[in-house]
């Protein structure tokens, strides 16, 4: 079993099974965005693995950011993209458990950053917290 892709997995899952869902620029798979039509654009950031104990009960603890990028179309307001934000962040609660593969994965929470507009596009990321354990390497 491949921890990060067990990890990365049940993340996506739970974005790619959100009602109302708009289209999903998913890592390493071709995508075009449609002026004037609002996409996410998730990513996995890894971050520090602790040991949670020592012997043959050894668990790794992964934590880490699954940042969902909201891009919704520049000159309509913040409206659209910040209701996209707060619809990731539903799915996202504080407590949820996820599981792929028979990895768990828990969240820790989820904060919005600042808008940034580019040409056809305002980027609101999302920041999603979460933690797994694993077995230990």
């Amino acid at each position: 079993m491949s921890a990060f892709f067990d990890i990365s997995a049940a993340l996506d899952a739970q974005l790619n099974t959100m009602v109302g869902a708009p289209s999903v620029a998913w890592p390493n798979k071709e995508f075009t965005p449609v002026d004037g039509t609002l996409y996410v654009r998730p990513t996995v950031l890894m971050g520090t693995v602790e040991r949670e104990t020592v012997g043959a009960t050894a668990k790794d603890w992964y934590s880490g950011i699954y940042q969902v990028d909201v891009f919704a179309p520049v000159g309509q307001g913040k409206k659209e993209g910040l209701e996209m934000a707060d619809t990731i962040a539903d799915r996202f609660k504080r407590g949820t458990e996820l599981t792929y593969n028979g990895r768990t994965v828990r969240i820790l929470g989820v904060t919005y950053n600042t808008a940034v507009s580019g040409d056809s596009f305002t980027q609101t990321p999302v920041t999603i917290n979460f933690y797994s354990l694993t077995e230990e390497r």
